[in-house]
C-alpha cells in the first residue's frame, strides 16, 4: 500500500527543473509586428499620456493592445531622442515578445535596449539587461551565448550591493544551467556562491531558490542525505516569507523533491510530503480554472444582471430538488452504513471462525497467501485509481468541448447574425462581446484539448499514436510510427491504449539516452500487439523484477487488468524492447 502512494510523485521528482533567477511572466499571444509609426523629431506631444496607457495595458495583460502602442511609443521616443523612454519602451517590447516566445524579436529589442545604456550611471540597468539576455538564450537553447552575459555580470568590477545581488543571480542562472548539463559539481559550487550573497543581504526567495538548486544537484549525485537538508532548510524560509503564487508553485516542486528524496531515504515522512504538494496541485488546477470562470463572469456582468430574475426563479427550483437530491442521498448512505457494519460484522466473525480453522495450516502457505492478496489489492487500487483520472479528465474535457464550446460557439453565430441584418456599423458593445465569446471559447478549447487528446476522441488510436510520435521528436531523439491500417476501438480502449504508449515513451525520453526509438501497433486475430523499441543504453533484464519503476507497475497493471500481456526485453547498452498484447474492446 505504502509503495502505492508514490505513483504520482516519483516519476515528477525525477524530471525536476532547476529555477532561474528571473521574474516569470504569463503566456500570451501577441501579433506581429507592425510597420513603426515614424514621428518626426522633437515631437513628444501625447507620448506620455500613450506610455502611460501603453504600461496600464500591459498591467492588465491586454499584450495586444499594449504591443501595438508600445512600438508607437518606442518610435516617438526614439524621434524626439528621449533616451529613457526609448529605453523603458523597448524593454516592455522586448517582455512582451518574450512573453509570446517570440525569443528572436525579444533579443533585437533587448540589445537595442543596451544600446542605450551606455554611461556608469546605467551600469546597474545594464546588468539587469544583461540577465534578461542570457535567459532568452538558453530558451533558444544557445548556452554558450548565455554564458556570454551571465560572465559580463560576475566580472563586473562594481561590488555595491545592488550589483551583488544581480550576481548572485547570475550565479544561479550559472547553476541551473549546469543542472540541465549534467555537470552538478560546477552547479552546486555557482549555487553555493548566490546562496552565500543571498544570505548576505536576506534575500528570502532567492535563497529559497538556491537552497532548492542545490537539493536538485545532490539528488543528481544521490547524496539523498544532504538533498533532504537543503529542501528543508529551503521550506523554512517558505513559512517566513508571505506566500505568493510562485512561491506557491516552487513549494510544490520542492515538496516533491523532498518527497522523493525520503522515499530513497526509507523514510516514512516522504508520504506526508507528497501529500502536501498534491495538496498544492490541487488548488493550483482550482484556482485555474476559478480564475477562467471569473473572467468569463465579469465580462458577461451586464448580460447577467438583465437576467438575474430568471435566473432566481431557477436557482430557488435547483436549490429545492439539491436539497431533495441530498436529503435522498442521506438516507440512502445511512442505510448503506448499516448494511455494511452488519456485512463487517459478519464478515468479521466467519473470518475469525476460519482462522481457527486454519491455524494448523502451515506459516509458508500464510505468507504466500498475504502477498497474493497484498498484491491484487494494490492492483486493483491503482488500476481504480488511474481510471478514475482518465474518467473525470475525459467528462470534463467533453462536458466543456460539447456543452459549454457549443454554448460559446451558438452565441457568437447569434450576435454574427444580428451585425449582419444591421443597416449600420454594429456598435461597439457588440463588437466586444462577440470579441470576448470567442476568447472564452478559445480558452475553453485549449483547457478542453489539454485534458483529453482531441486528436484521440475525433480521428482515433493511430492517429493519437502519430501525434505523439510527431510532438516528442527532436533533435535529440527520433520516434518512427507504425501503425497505419488501424481500426476505431472502444473510446475507452483506445484511451487507456493511447495513456500506457505515452507513459513509455516518456520512459525513454527520460531514461534511455537513445536517439533512435520505433513503436509498431497491429491487429493479429483478437488481439491489438504492441512493439516499442529504442536503441538507448538498456539496463540488466535479470533485475528487472527487483527494480522495477512505479511507471513500469502501473504500466503492468492496467495491462494486467485488461487480460493482456506485458514482457520487457533489454541487456546492457542494447536498447529496450517491449511487446504488449491485449484483447480488442471494438465499439
Amino acid at each position: 500500500m505504502r509503495q502505492f502512494k508514490f505513483g504520482f510523485f516519483v516519476l515528477i521528482a525525477l524530471s525536476f527543473t532547476p529555477f532561474f533567477a528571473q521574474n516569470s511572466v504569463t503566456s500570451a499571444s501577441v501579433p506581429p509586428v507592425q510597420s513603426p509609426v515614424v514621428a518626426s523629431p522633437g515631437s513628444t506631444a501625447g507620448v506620455t499620456e500613450l506610455w502611460q496607457k501603453t504600461q496600464k495595458l500591459y498591467k492588465q495583460k491586454e499584450y495586444k493592445k499594449a504591443l501595438s502602442l508600445g512600438l508607437k511609443v518606442f518610435d516617438l521616443a526614439k524621434a524626439a531622442e528621449n533616451k529613457d523612454l526609448t529605453v523603458a519602451s523597448a524593454e516592455l517590447i522586448a517582455d512582451i515578445f518574450k512573453i509570446s516566445n517570440n525569443y528572436e524579436k525579444a533579443l533585437a529589442y533587448y540589445k537595442i535596449e543596451l544600446m542605450y545604456l551606455d554611461t556608469p550611471s546605467t551600469a546597474e540597468k545594464k546588468l539587469r539587461v544583461y540577465n534578461y539576455v542570457s535567459r532568452v538564450y538558453f530558451d533558444l537553447k544557445k548556452p554558450d551565448s548565455a554564458e556570454i552575459y551571465l560572465e559580463k555580470i560576475i566580472n563586473h568590477p562594481n561590488q555595491s550591493k545592488e550589483i551583488e545581488i544581480l550576481k548572485a543571480k547570475a550565479y544561479s542562472n550559472f547553476a541551473a544551467m549546469r543542472i540541465t548539463q549534467k555537470q552538478p559539481k560546477e552547479a552546486e559550487y555557482y549555487a553555493n556562491l548566490a546562496l552565500e550573497i543571498n544570505k548576505k543581504y536576506n534575500i528570502n526567495k532567492s535563497i529559497i531558490y538556491d537552497l532548492n538548486n542545490l537539493g536538485s544537484i545532490y539528488m543528481l549525485q544521490e547524496q539523498y542525505d544532504m538533498a533532504e537538508v537543503s529542501f528543508l532548510r529551503a521550506l523554512t524560509y517558505l513559512n517566513e516569507e508571505q506566500i505568493d503564487e510562485k512561491l506557491i508553485r516552487t513549494k510544490e516542486k520542492i515538496l516533491d523533491n523532498l518527497s522523493y528524496t525520503l522515499y530513497q531515504l526509507k523514510d516514512y515522512k516522504a508520504y506526508k510530503y507528497q501529500e502536501q504538494a498534491i495538496d498544492i496541485r490541487d488548488s493550483i488546477r482550482d484556482a485555474q480554472i476559478s480564475n477562467i470562470l471569473t473572467e468569463i463572469e465579469g465580462k458577461y456582468n451586464k448580460e447577467k444582471i438583465k437576467k438575474e430574475e430568471q435566473l432566481k426563479t431557477a436557482e430557488e427550483i435547483a436549490k429545492r430538488k439539491h436539497t431533495q437530491d441530498i436529503n435522498i442521498i442521506l438516507v440512502i448512505i445511512s442505510i448503506s452504513l448499516i448494511i455494511g457494519v452488519y456485512l463487517i460484522y459478519r464478515y468479521l466473525k466467519l473470518r475469525h471462525e476460519n482462522l481457527q480453522l486454519e491455524i494448523t495450516q502451515s506459516h509458508l502457505l500464510k505468507e504466500h497467501e498475504i502477498e497474493k492478496i497484498e498484491h491484487e489489492s494494490q492492483e486493483k487500487i491503482l488500476n481504480a485509481t488511474l481510471d478514475g483520472k482518465e474518467s473525470e479528465r475525459k467528462m470534463i474535457a467533453e462536458t466543456l468541448h460539447h456543452s459549454v464550446s457549443s454554448l460559446l460557439s451558438s452565441a457568437g453565430l447569434h450576435l454574427q447574425a444580428y451585425k449582419m441584418q444591421m443597416n449600420s456599423v454594429p456598435p461597439e458593445e457588440i463588437e466586444k462581446a462577440h470579441s470576448i465569446i470567442n476568447e472564452a471559447a478559445e480558452k475553453i478549447r485549449n483547457l478542453s484539448h489539454s485534458l483529453v487528446s482531441t486528436v484521440l476522441l475525433k480521428f482515433g488510436l493511430q492517429y493519437a499514436i502519430q501525434e505523439l510520435c510527431e510532438k516528442y521528436s527532436n533533435s535529440m531523439i527520433q520516434f518512427t510510427c507504425n501503425c497505419s491500417d488501424l481500426k476505431r476501438y472502444a473510446p475507452e480502449f483506445e484511451l487507456k491504449i493511447n495513456s500506457i504508449i505515452d507513459e513509455l515513451l516518456n520512459n525513454i525520453i527520460k531514461h534511455s539516452k537513445a536517439d533512435k526509438a520505433s513503436i509498431s501497433l497491429y491487429e493479429k486475430t483478437g488481439f491489438l500487439e504492441i512493439l516499442i523499441e529504442d536503441n538507448g543504453r538498456g539496463f540488466n533484464a535479470h533485475l528487472i523484477q527487483e527494480n522495477t519503476g512505479l511507471g513500469l507497475k502501473q504500466i503492468e497493471a492496467r495491462i494486467s487488468k485488461m487480460q493482456g500481456e506485458f514482457k520487457i526485453t533489454s541487456s546492457l547498452n542494447k536498447g529496450v524492447k517491449i511487446d504488449i498484447k491485449v484483447p480488442i474492446i471494438n465499439i
